[in-house]
């Protein structure tokens, strides 16, 4: 199988120790607005396993102590960790080239880039990546990426300060994409199909359209779980975080909690149709499958609600049919998280690249 992006989106300066080839155990960290997660994941001859996950809530006061405590839990000190970014002062653009070689394409994005990206240079790191190498065709498509460099600085930061090495930052949406793309969409997906990839944070959901197996549309949708929480808690009159369990537990109040979110989930669903409208207008592909995945992902109801209005087959993202999980580890816990974790698994395998 062909492993996403390869070595993709390493906004750090390159004079920083690479990974340790030698070394099995990576580990994947995804800092979320509301709750921080990490993989512990190692390659054998039967594949990948996971031997060590944890979660732990995001306080937005004192994210460094979140993290911390997280790696607190686990016990050992951390190694080749890859973490990542998302939101606003990050951007993802799909860019057309005349053919050419990876390295004369990367050396000609490097110069011409700031046409792609609304910031001056000095403040931005970029990164690309050549979707279609081997293609036949005159132009050769390139998936640019740019984040601000404060945001890189700031996570960076933040490990350094945990006295934790990294020599990776990679942008969530694609890290999920590089986990669908190795592990598989949970579709039995025929050639020359296309796939959404719906992550429903907190805050922000990413949608990532995937053809044969690679990226080639990106969006954020500026409504996530925080949304649907509050549209919960006003509607039905309760307290924040009871409307918080409330939404991944209804205890026979789905009507309601579907109700209350009518709207912004509306709203959703309009975005994810207008995109898969303008995918299909400009590489004449229809979407036919959506996959679902982050905190959100197993809302009662969910599932039914976009399979209804975009008529596509829809399902919640999970790996562990290609995943081993290590014995040590709770089996009814892993399968209640697993959709959440794409972003932290995403960015573990980068190691394997």
């Amino acid at each position: 199988m062909n492993i996403l992006l390869q070595k993709y989106f390493e906004f750090i300066k390159s004079f920083l120790p690479k990974p340790d080839e030698n070394a099995f155990i990576a580990i994947g960290l995804d800092i979320g607005s509301s709750e921080c997660r990490y993989v512990k994941l190692i390659r054998s001859d039967e594949g990948y396993s996971i031997i060590g996950w944890d979660s732990q809530p995001t306080k937005s006061t004192d994210i460094t102590g979140s993290v911390k405590a997280l790696f607190e839990k686990d016990g050992q000190a951390p190694e080749n960790l890859y973490t990542a970014i998302a939101g606003k002062g990050t951007l993802i653009r799909y860019i057309s080239m005349p053919k050419m070689s990876a390295e004369d394409a990367q050396a000609s994005f490097a110069i011409e880039s700031e046409k792609y990206f609304p910031f001056s240079k000095d403040q931005i790191f970029t990164d690309c990546y050549v979707l279609d190498p081997n293609t036949d065709e005159e132009n050769i498509s390139l998936m640019a990426a740019a984040s601000k460099k404060d945001l890189v600085n700031e996570r960076m930061s933040l490990l350094t300060d945990l006295s934790v090495n990294s020599e990776f930052v990679g942008i969530n949406s694609i890290a999920l994409a590089n986990a669908v793309s190795v592990l598989g969409s949970g579709f039995d997906t025929q050639e020359d199909t296309a796939v959404g990839v719906l992550d429903m944070g907190d805050t922000i959901s990413s949608l990532t359209i995937m053809y044969n197996n690679v990226p080639q549309f990106s969006r954020d949708i500026y409504i996530g779980g925080h949304e649907l929480t509050k549209r919960i808690s006003n509607t039905l009159g309760i307290e924040y975080n009871e409307a918080t369990a409330l939404k991944l537990n209804p205890k026979g109040r789905e009507e309601d909690v579907l109700t209350a979110c009518e709207s912004p989930l509306s709203n959703i669903v309009q975005e994810i149709r207008l995109s898969f409208d303008y995918f299909a207008s400009e590489k004449n592909i229809e979407v036919s499958q959506l996959v679902l995945a982050g905190g959100c992902a197993n809302m009662h109801g969910l599932v039914d609600m976009f399979k209804q209005n975009l008529e596509i087959n829809v399902e919640v993202w999970n790996p562990l049919n290609v995943l081993k999980v290590s014995e040590d580890i709770d089996e009814n816990a892993i399968k209640e998280s697993i959709s959440k974790l794409g972003v932290a698994l995403g960015l573990a395998l980068y190691h394997y690249d």
